[in-house]
């Protein structure tokens, strides 16, 4: 079976989620071979042929700054990837959508697009823009079929199309770091609006907050009171997590995190704003505590930080909740879906 896999966001979760599929297609599909096309980001990995071993990657040479670059990635794929070589077509990320599904539009049955967190609920764009974005999906929808990462990816997509199924996504479950819990609230993902960088300043910076915190991830950001790591491999990544206490969410949307599943491994109770995706990772009072504002997330951190008994309680109910609910066995629904579109 030979499938091209697109992604414009070839980076961070969804580059995590695309790794962790093919681990566990690979064994379902032993004659798999895959595609791997790219457009580069800042924070795309300069070793994406190392950490993509079962793939041929390709990058499209299109940067997101280009104003052209929607066309470019549309030729791209045209002209260097024709549909007819392959079974399968995944899509990750809705710009990948997008472009995906506009060059292979007479091609939909064998498309599969995961949005990773729709367009038209980010806040960072005009009106108009998530408009456009609410409308191409909705149109764009009945080209091939959404596999969505998450309970509210799931919904969201629902109320806009019949051809849709869940696929959540799932962590492979860490090794215990012996590492000291140094840090008291530490955050992963990039320093931007979407990832709610700016809340996460607001409640480390508060007077008479007076915990360590960490922000892993980048870029830096020099005149920042917030400690940031920088962009960092992905074992660095997940050893300063393990040294974390409370896992914090300030994130406005996603698709499903992966960062605070990997957290909850950890037996990191996560305190998160109750947002679309962040909250289908949380149980409320189980495994930590959504909230609609810092003040509430202020009360909560000093609550779980300040009794053992809460907090020891939290931690199990974590570990238990992601095992149960995002191992890597959920991809194996993926495989089946790729064999029923190659059948």
């Amino acid at each position: 079976m030979k499938v091209l896999i697109f992604s414009e966001a070839a980076a961070g979760g969804v580059l995590s989620v695309i790794i962790d599929q093919l681990e566990v297609i690979s064994k379902v599909i032993p004659d798999l071979e895959v595609d791997f096309v790219f457009s580069s980001r800042l924070e795309t990995p300069k070793n994406l042929k190392e950490i993509l071993p079962r793939c041929n990657v390709y990058d499209l040479g299109v940067v997101r700054e280009d104003k052209k670059s929607l066309f470019k990635m549309w030729r791209g794929l045209r002209s260097a990837f024709p549909a007819s070589n392959y079974d399968v077509i995944h899509l990750h990320s809705s710009i990948s959508g997008f472009v995906g599904r506009l060059a292979y539009i007479r091609h939909a049955s064998k498309i599969i697009y995961t949005p990773h967190c729709y367009a038209f609920l980010a806040k960072e764009r005009s009106f108009s823009s998530r408009a456009l974005y609410l409308v191409a999906e909705a149109v764009l929808g009945r080209v091939g079929f959404v596999a969505a990462c998450g309970d509210s990816e799931y919904k969201y997509a629902r109320r806009m199309l019949s051809k849709v199924i869940l696929i959540r996504n799932g962590v492979r479950a860490p090794e215990k770091l012996a590492v000291d819990k140094e840090v008291d609230l530490i955050s992963v993902g990039r320093v931007c609006e979407q990832k709610g960088y700016r809340a996460f300043e607001a409640l480390v910076n508060k007077s008479n907050l007076n915990f360590s915190h960490l922000w892993i991830g980048g870029p830096v950001e020099e005149k920042s009171h917030v400690s940031i790591t920088g962009w960092i491999t992905r074992a660095e990544v997940l050893e300063k997590l393990a040294g974390g206490r409370i896992y914090i969410s300030t994130a406005e949307w996603e698709g499903l995190p992966i960062a605070p599943i990997e957290a909850q491994h950890f037996g990191i109770p996560v305190i998160a704003l109750d947002k679309p995706g962040v909250r289908d990772v949380v149980v409320h009072g189980k495994t930590g505590y959504l909230c609609n504002n810092l003040i509430e997330m202020e009360a909560y951190c000093r609550q779980v930080l300040d009794n053992e008994d809460e907090y020891s309680r939290l931690s199990e109910n974590c570990r238990l909740f992601a095992l149960d609910n995002f191992s890597m066995n959920n991809y194996l629904k993926l495989a089946e879906a790729y064999n029923d579109i190659a059948s």
